[in-house]
């Protein structure tokens, strides 16, 4: 969560979008503001976001959302699960927070994974997102066209682009094959399923 009140914008960090790069590149333009408290642990959500400044701020301010093909998505969010971790973090989520989805992905195949995330559980933006299950007015940065359109959004709030200052953080957990190769019939129509609202809204195709 990153909101400027300098360059009035606001900005809602989804999950395997760019969002960590993107907000690294804004962070600078919100010393009067507000930055979240641990940017690379919480997604603070768009109604969260709205009831922290206010209903006239919310309105008034660029909102910003990147979003990405939900397919695409769906491996790096696997393959960003599995990646490895300290031995302690395992002991932290098994014996501290008793939650067993943090270390599932270890033991379980992309495709076994989609499965038992299933429809319901594998939309983890959809939350995110939409407030009371509608859309608001945001400026959308598609993580296809990440420095086309991080400009534009620049370029209308009056904050300067330097595509050499944006950041690839959190990349290289996944292996470099195109998504499809992931999938099959299956798999691909849970997801389909599962961002059937985004794929509507957003134009995305398999």
């Amino acid at each position: 969560m990153l909101v400027s009140h300098d360059y009035k914008f606001i900005f809602v960090k989804t999950k395997k979008t760019a969002g960590s790069s993107l907000e690294t590149y804004l962070k600078p333009f919100c010393e009067n503001g507000i930055i979240g408290k641990k940017l690379s642990e919480k997604h603070t959500t768009a109604s969260e976001i709205k009831e922290i400044v206010g209903d006239e701020i919310w309105s008034n301010y660029t909102k910003i959302v990147p979003i990405r093909n939900p397919w695409d998505m769906t491996v790096s969010l696997y393959f960003w699960r599995k990646r490895k971790r300290p031995f302690y973090y395992w002991l932290y989520r098994w014996f501290i927070k008793f939650r067993f989805k943090g270390i599932m992905e270890h033991r379980v195949t992309f495709e076994e994974w989609v499965q038992k995330k299933g429809v319901r559980g594998l939309n983890e933006n959809n939350s995110i997102i939409y407030i009371d299950g509608e859309m608001d007015n945001y400026e959308f940065i598609r993580y296809e066209n990440l420095n086309g359109d991080l400009e534009t959004v620049c370029t209308k709030l009056g904050i300067p682009f330097e595509s050499e200052r944006l950041p690839h953080e959190k990349s290289g957990h996944r292996p470099k094959r195109d998504y499809k190769t992931f999938y099959n019939d299956h798999t691909k129509e849970i997801v389909a399923q599962a961002y059937e609202r985004e794929l509507k809204d957003f134009g995305y195709t398999y």
